[in-house]
C-alpha cells in the first residue's frame, strides 16, 4: 500500500500550535474511545456493522489492555 501524502503528513513538522507530549497512562480512556471509534465509525467497508466483526475487533482496546501498550518510564 503506497500512501506518499499519509507519510509525508506523518514524518513533516509539526504545525504551530499544536502541542505533542508523551502519552501517560491516564490517556487510556481516551485513546481507547479513539480507538473504538475510529473502527465503529471508519472502518464499516471492512466490518459492515457485523456485531461478531465488531466485538472481535475492538474486543482488546479497552483502557485496561491499551495501559499494558505503555512502557515503564
Amino acid at each position: 500500500m503506497q500512501n506518499k501524502r499519509g507519510i509525508s503528513q506523518a514524518f513533516s513538522n509539526v504545525p504551530e500550535g499544536i502541542a505533542l507530549r508523551p502519552a501517560t497512562v491516564f490517556d487510556v480512556f481516551d485513546i481507547s474511545r479513539v480507538l473504538i471509534r475510529s473502527i465503529t465509525q471508519l472502518c464499516v467497508a471492512d466490518h459492515n456493522n457485523d456485531p461478531g466483526h465488531l466485538e472481535q475487533w475492538t474486543a482488546h482496546k479497552d483502557p485496561a489492555t491499551i495501559r499494558g501498550w505503555f512502557k515503564p518510564g
